[in-house]
């Protein structure tokens, strides 16, 4: 599948940052002090901060409001900071991005997609790490993991970033989303669907062939590519074969 990144870039952001912005407006002035995160759907962050009145709901934001131009910026208002995932936790380790100020902060895992290091999703948590987010970039186990085992992974990730990471003091366990590209994307839509606690997922150009997701009631933002055409999509299934019988015969061994 052919993947126009820079495209994404924003869009991908932009998605996790603003989805379910009309039902979470911050009930305090905007800056760290604030208690609502801009992109994940009522996250309370446990202060019990009164919604505005005037919207409903409760608000509870990290940082200022998102807007056109914050969330096509490269950096949001958080200095971040950076720790090591190991792997053997049931995914392949990867990167911890996160703010350094005090407090609990929504905590998101993206996986990359087919044959992808996990690495090439760094831009993204750093990104939503600087707008107040706790952000796994994690590796898959193998590079020709299939959707399902990616969301498996996704959720292995999860709960070691929650529980046993460095920084499992700084994760809102309550306020958790995942997301990814390809078959990372279509990984991420199959963890929504097993684990309906989650607050948000955004799949950009997500691969998940025979997949049904009816009842699935967390809220999801697709991104699709307008540049695939039908002759990548069959180089595409033909390249998974081939790792596949690669993967097999490695097993084997």
């Amino acid at each position: 599948m052919r993947i126009r990144k820079a495209a994404f870039a924003a869009g991908g952001v932009a998605a996790l940052m603003a989805l379910g912005a009309s039902c979470t407006i911050p009930s305090r002035p905007s800056g760290p002090s604030a208690t609502t995160m801009p992109g994940m759907p009522g996250m309370d962050h446990g202060d019990g901060a009164a919604a505005d009145p005037g919207y409903g709901g409760t608000g509870n934001q990290k940082g200022p409001d998102p807007t056109a131009a914050s969330v096509t910026a490269p950096r949001g208002s958080f200095p971040i900071a950076t720790a090591s995932a190991s792997g053997g936790t049931g995914f392949g380790g990867g990167t911890i991005y996160y703010p350094t100020a005090a407090g609990t902060y929504g905590t998101i895992v993206s996986v990359p997609g087919f044959l992808n290091p996990g690495s090439v999703m760094a831009p993204y948590g750093q990104k939503l790490a600087s707008n107040g987010f706790v952000v796994l970039v994690a590796n898959t186990n193998t590079v020709g993991d299939l959707p399902a085992q990616r969301a498996t992974e996704l959720m292995a990730a999860m709960n070691w970033l929650t529980t046993r990471s460095s920084v499992a003091n700084k994760t809102d366990k309550n306020r958790e989303g995942v997301f990814g590209y390809s078959m990372g994307g279509g990984g991420s839509l199959i963890a929504t669907k097993q684990n309906p606690s989650l607050k948000a997922a955004v799949g950009m150009a997500p691969w998940n062939a025979g997949g049904n997701f009816a009842g699935d009631r967390v809220p999801v933002m697709i991104a699709a590519c307008t540049g695939d055409e039908e002759k990548y999509r069959s180089k595409g299934k033909k390249k998974i074969k081939e790792v596949r019988k690669q993967e097999e015969k490695r097993i084997e061994k």
